[in-house]
């Protein structure tokens, strides 16, 4: 495997392409590099694939989406559908990305490249008691990128269960 030709994205935007497996294949596979930021620690990449030629939409590209490693090329995350996301990656570190076309397809893709530094909680409720009829506040704070949004649930003996409005 060689990515001497990968192409830079920008965590954050996406790129337009053609990919063709059919004969003769103006460009078989395409490969991108993305890099993390300091807080980024999870890619999702999506493609939506417009039209191969004037009015011909073509539905039948889902290309094969890859990531690798670039400090080693160890493959981290394959998948054929239109989007994977990948956990678990190194703030800061860089990434290639393949885009290759399922059997005897072609076309234009947009490949979107969506940074995202997972969920993480900041700071937990503390636990606390008071006697029937009275108010409690408990507050909670967690960060990533997208910024997580809370729903608060109680579990009144059977269960837990959605608090109504109680979302941040």
């Amino acid at each position: 495997t060689t990515f001497s030709t990968a192409l830079n994205i920008s965590a954050g935007q996406g790129v337009l392409g053609y990919v063709a497996s059919s004969s003769p294949p103006p460009n078989a596979t395409d490969w991108y590099w993305v890099t993390l930021s300091g807080t980024q620690n999870a890619l999702l990449l999506q493609t939506q694939t417009p039209l191969t030629g004037p009015s011909q939409p073509l539905n039948s590209l889902v290309p094969t989406i890859t990531l690798f490693n670039s400090s080693d090329n160890q493959l981290l995350s394959s998948g054929s559908n239109q989007s994977l996301l990948t956990t678990g990656l190194v703030p800061g570190s860089t990434y290639y990305v393949e885009v290759q076309p399922a059997n005897n397809t072609h076309g234009e893709y947009f490949l979107g490249v969506t940074p995202i530094q997972t969920p993480s909680v900041t700071s937990n409720p503390i636990s606390q008691t008071v006697n029937a009829g009275q108010s409690v506040t408990f507050t909670a704070a967690a960060s990533g990128s997208p910024t997580p949004s809370v729903q608060w649930e109680v579990n009144s003996g059977s269960g837990f269960t959605p608090i109504s409005g109680a979302t941040s």
